[in-house]
């Protein structure tokens, strides 16, 4: 299965979400795609399958959308995160970082071997996910 499909101007933080504010973006960052924080403090896209530190290191899903150089904000933890006004995921299924920089999957067997697991959270509707970020710290070893 490919990446989820996220819409930018669907994605919508609870009002129990814990947001960071304030850091630019070193890439353009839509809403709804996963990013990590590069040394220099600005915002790139988390990649699962990048073995370099800290690509593969996911720090939250932006809330905004942003270019290069603009702030993007970026949520780390939300118990009723929306990302869909439609069917998009269904309750318990759990989310993950994709290959594709950016992206999320629900679909376990879209992971490979050599990919950095990371897990995102589960759904709890048909709209949102209860995100929460779960690395797995190693290298996926598919049989």
């Amino acid at each position: 299965m490919s990446a989820l499909s996220l819409t930018a101007a669907q994605v919508i933080p609870s009002v129990n979400a814990t947001v960071v504010h304030g850091r630019k973006a070193a890439v353009a960052i839509i809403a709804g795609q996963i990013v990590y924080v590069l040394a220099d403090g600005t915002l790139g896209l988390a990649d699962s399958d990048n073995a370099t530190v800290p690509n593969h290191t996911v720090a939250g899903m932006a809330v905004n959308s942003a270019a290069a150089g603009q702030f993007c904000s970026y949520v780390t933890a939300d118990p009723n995160l929306q990302l869909a006004t439609s069917a998009l995921v269904y309750a318990g299924q759990a989310i993950f970082a994709h290959s594709t920089p950016g992206a999320i999957t629900g679909t376990q067997a879209d992971i490979l071997d050599g990919w950095f697991v990371t897990g995102l959270g589960y759904g709890v509707s048909t709209t949102n996910i209860s995100f929460s970020i779960t690395p797995c710290g190693v290298a996926a070893d598919v049989p």
